[in-house]
Order: C-alpha cells, then sequence, then structure tokens
C-alpha cells in the first residue's frame, strides 16, 4: 500500500490522504479486499509525540485507490499506518512520516506517566495485568470501563468488536492493533511487515447512592505481545452504549506502559540447593514439627 499526500500540509485545514493498494513487482492495482471489522482499510495515525490519535477509513475511488479526507488539529510530525485484509491475510503498512505546519519547532515527548486508572469525560478506565510487561511475551491485558460515580456501563459494538486497542511505541517503530474478545494481533515493526478498580478520589467524593446497587464493570480482554523494550502508548476504543458518535467513532483512553527486556527488574530470591534436596529437608522439617506437636498434645497421667 502507498500513501500519497500533499507535500504542503497545513493545520486545521481538510487534507487527502490517498492510498494505493497494489501488488509487487508488478504495481498492479488490488482490488479483491475482504471486509475485516466492517471496513476494507483501517487507516490509524499519531503524532510522533504521541499526543494526538485517529482511526479512519477510506472509500475506494477508483481500481486499487482509496481516498480519505482529515483535519489534523495539531501541527507536528506525523505517521499513519494502513491496514488491509486479503484472502483472509491481514496485512499491515507502516507509512514515511510527514509534517503538519505551521512547524515551529520539534514535537517533544510528553511526561510518561504510568497509570493503572485514568478519567476521560464521564467515564473511568481501570487497568489490570497479571506481571510487569516483558517484551516477547504474550501477556493479558484486562481494561474494565465504568461511569464517573463507579458504576459500570454497558459497552456497544464498536467496528465489529467490543473494542480496538492500538499500542504504539514511543519512536514510533513498533505498530500493534488488535482487537478484544477472539480476535488475533496486527502488527507492523520498524516499517515491515477479575478487577483490581481503584477509584479516583474525585469518583469516591461522588460516588453511588448509598443503598443503591453495585453495577460491575465492563470488562475487555485483550492479548498482546511487545516485540521490544520501551515505552508504549496504549489507545483503547470503546463506545458507551447509546453515545451520540457517528458509528465509526468511538472514546480513546490513552494509558502508558513500561516494556522490559526481562523480568529481572522484579528479581527473585534464588535457593542455592536443588529442588530435590529442597524436597528432602522440606519432608525433614515436617516430621520433626509433627513429633514435637505430639509430644505437646500428649496428656500427662
Amino acid at each position: 500500500v502507498n500513501l500519497t499526500i500533499d507535500e504542503l500540509i497545513e493545520a486545521n485545514a481538510t487534507t487527502a490522504l490517498q492510498f494505493f493498494v497494489n501488488e509487487k513487482p508488478s504495481g498492479a492495482p488490488v482490488d479483491n479486499l475482504d471486509i475485516e471489522h466492517e471496513k476494507y482499510m483501517h487507516v490509524i495515525g499519531v503524532r510522533d509525540d504521541l499526543s494526538q490519535f485517529f482511526h479512519i477509513h477510506p472509500e475506494k475511488v477508483s481500481s486499487g485507490l482509496w481516498k480519505v479526507e482529515h483535519i489534523f488539529t495539531e501541527p507536528g510530525v506525523y505517521k499513519v499506518w494502513s491496514d488491509i485484509t486479503r484472502k483472509g491475510v491481514t496485512h499491515s503498512f507502516g507509512h514515511p512520516t510527514f509534517t503538519v505546519s505551521p512547524l515551529t519547532s520539534t514535537t517533544t515527548a510528553s511526561d510518561f506517566t504510568f497509570a493503572k486508572n485514568i478519567v476521560l469525560g464521564n467515564y473511568q478506565i481501570g487497568i489490570t495485568y497479571p506481571e510487569a510487561f516483558v517484551m516477547g511475551r504474550d501477556t493479558h491485558i484486562d481494561f474494565a470501563v465504568k461511569d464517573v460515580v463507579g458504576q459500570g456501563i454497558i459497552l456497544e459494538p464498536y467496528l465489529g468488536t467490543m473494542a480496538h486497542l492500538a499500542v504504539i511505541k514511543n519512536d514510533l517503530s513498533v505498530y500493534v492493533h488488535t482487537h478484544s474478545e477472539e480476535h488475533g494481533n496486527i502488527m507492523e515493526e520498524d516499517g515491515h511487515g477479575h478487577e483490581s478498580f481503584k477509584f479516583i478520589p474525585e469518583a469516591l467524593a461522588h460516588g453511588p447512592v448509598e443503598g443503591e446497587p453495585i453495577i460491575p464493570a465492563s470488562h475487555v480482554p485483550f492479548n498482546v505481545n511487545f516485540p521490544k523494550a520501551g515505552i508504549y502508548k496504549m489507545f483503547l476504543q470503546f463506545r458507551p452504549e447509546g453515545i451520540k458518535l457517528p458509528a465509526d467513532q468511538s472514546l480513546v483512553g490513552e494509558i502508558y506502559v513500561n516494556v522490559l527486556k526481562t523480568g529481572s527488574a522484579y528479581p527473585t530470591t534464588q535457593s542455592p540447593f536443588s529442588k530435590p534436596v529442597l524436597v528432602f529437608l522440606s519432608l525433614v522439617i515436617m516430621s520433626a514439627l509433627g513429633r514435637i506437636v505430639y509430644k505437646f498434645i500428649q496428656v500427662k497421667k
């Protein structure tokens, strides 16, 4: 997939992004794409400091050519990825970065806050995972969504699933697009290729009315494998039931995570004894304790 975009892109102006789907090496246009999550093509983009995020869907204009118009509300350097599915196989393409003017200075990364709970308007999102994030390891991540006073909400389907999750490394070298429930990951790297929910203080101060039944949070599970160590930002896209947004738009919860090379940052004490020796010592200690307890409970004549 090749991206064509205007040489001069200005913030707050309508910009056309064109994507040419073709087969290499001939360059022949490809038209037999599959519908995946209700769309033929998904385009996800961010600014290089990860402060701006969008998920849009081009429409076909001619053989192999797809087009979508977008308004960049902030200047800066941007990168987009396009996802297509053909013959049951999903492909992801990372496109070269481009600049949205006026660019007065290079954008800088935001402060990284590794929160497990965030507030998004009238909603709050909690994240739980079984252990530290480690590269190259499948990690189960659970998002719990409630309203701002701590009551669970109902989520309605968004583009064929309960939620979408885009995971992008802060140097833009890794992109993962995954879906809740049984759906798998889409990954592009280097241009190729039980609730533990803590209420925020404000929510505690304005919690549910006394005696009102507690509605459990909506849980959205994902499975993510991070191919590199470093800092990532996760963008959770979901739709609360009845929200007044166009059908292909959503709310976006944003959470930073830190991925380690190994689990060595969380060391455990290593025993100097082998496993068989430990088992033997345990049996000896248990036998000795049993004899002591038996003698202690004997009734003296």
